[in-house]
């Protein structure tokens, strides 16, 4: 397992130079280095140390699967995947639950993807509008 050091605290870990964390994911997709390590303190996520405030003292790099993992979606304590299979095991309608599947994740990637999050922002809300009409149009087709 890979560990760092912190060497210059900062954000959360502000006072916590010389502490050692197990990395569980190494993420570069905004172009910087972070480390995605746990908190020590019970109920607490998942961070991200930047790469410029730690030096690696463990080696052995955790794999990452870019298909059925990728960094993006496997930010927080819960997959991405497993958010949209619960979310939509609400809907009746197949295309109101693949819009609002792929709305879930947009919205669930948009910080971590690109540089800014507005891109998957606007995808995520287009795939709401389409969800809406379509439940809209529907109910108009009932009502005649």
């Amino acid at each position: 397992m890979m560990k760092i050091r912190i060497t210059t605290g900062q954000g959360w870990y502000e006072g916590l130079e010389g502490a050692v964390f197990e990395v569980h994911k190494i993420d570069s997709s905004s172009g910087e280095l972070k480390y995605i390590v746990e908190r020590k303190r019970p109920g607490q996520g998942p961070r991200f140390v930047h790469g410029d405030n730690c030096e690696v003292i463990a080696d052995e790099i955790p794999s990452s699967d870019a298909v059925s993992h990728p960094s993006h979606y496997t930010a927080g304590e819960i997959e991405v995947i497993d958010i949209i299979k619960q979310t939509v095991a609400g809907y009746d309608d197949p295309f109101v639950a693949h819009s609002v599947g792929t709305a879930t994740k947009y919205l669930n990637r948009a910080p971590y993807k690109h540089a800014t999050p507005t891109e998957d922002l606007k995808k995520s809300r287009a795939y709401i509008d389409f969800a809406i009409k379509h439940l809209e149009d529907g109910s108009e087709e009932e009502d005649e």
